[in-house]
């Protein structure tokens, strides 16, 4: 397993992690906030040119459940790869706008490691 991409993102007093490794021709994606934890896990599926799904798995009472499916979703649709997504983000006593602060830090990320990963070559 070889380590292709490592971002980090702090916004508002929130740091998260993104690293991405490349399983032969997959990726498995490992983001982490707060306490680290593995809150839900998605395998996202290319199975036509530009058609992709995504399944996901949560722990009872975790909210990583959508954010998790996009990330997973959308970088196997723009990579043409299976995309396993390991996600664990805890920050004590959050309110709801800081979880949408935080679903959007997500979702940049998401778009960030696209850009990156698209043009490297799937050793």
């Amino acid at each position: 397993m070889q380590e292709v991409l490592r971002l980090q993102n702090e916004h508002a007093g929130f740091n998260l992690t993104l690293n991405a490794f490349r399983l032969g021709p997959d990726l498995l994606v490992v983001i982490e906030g707060g306490a680290s934890h593995a809150g839900a896990v998605a395998l996202g599926v290319n199975y036509r040119a530009g058609e992709a799904n995504a399944s996901v798995l949560a722990a009872p009472g975790h909210k990583e459940d959508a954010p998790t499916h996009r990330c997973a979703y959308r970088i196997s649709k723009a990579l043409g790869c299976r995309v396993a997504v390991v996600m664990g983000i805890h920050f004590p006593d959050l309110r709801k706008e800081q979880i949408a602060e935080i679903e959007k830090q997500l979702d940049m990320m998401t778009q960030e490691a696209i850009k990156k990963l698209k043009g490297r070559n799937k050793s």
